[in-house]
């Protein structure tokens, strides 16, 4: 399991098809806790005003699904540049992944999701991206049994 890592599911997201899955994942600059809130809309009652959550869909592109991570590099909040904040959302973007998808990776295993590719968008208006960032299966972290 990850290390720092709370997950919160909404109610009614259980029994839905994983299209309608929505992943909100927070975090604390003091304690490094990573909140994950996991339901049908974003959980845009969580995000701060510094925008440094990360957020992840599940997208159809052509015949194939794909996530979709997203993260907004503007804010008016922050004290850091467009550059900077992408080279920081870089920087810390594997582990984000990895809390994504290990916080629901009983529902990604159960619906074979692991071949997945996964894409993150750096948002902005002036250097917007779309990067590859390789399998879902890359970012499984493997249970360890108890001895």
């Amino acid at each position: 399991m990850i290390k720092k890592l709370e997950v919160e599911f909404n109610s009614n997201i259980h029994n839905r098809n994983f299209t309608d899955r929505k992943y909100t994942l927070t975090h604390s600059d003091e304690t490094g806790q990573r909140y994950l809130f996991i339901g049908k809309e974003f959980a845009e009652d969580k995000y701060n005003k510094l925008k440094d959550e990360v957020l992840g869909e599940w997208v159809k592109a052509y015949t194939e699904f794909e996530l979709h991570i997203m993260c907004t590099l503007y804010s008016e909040h922050s004290s850091l540049t467009i550059e900077d904040r992408y080279e920081k959302f870089k920087q810390h973007m594997p582990r984000a992944i990895t809390a994504i998808i290990n916080g629901d990776k009983e529902y990604i295993i159960e619906n074979n999701l692991l071949d997945y590719n996964v894409y993150v968008h750096f948002l902005s208006d002036m250097m917007p991206s779309k990067e590859y960032y390789g399998k879902v299966s890359d970012y499984i972290v493997p249970t360890r049994s108890r001895k």
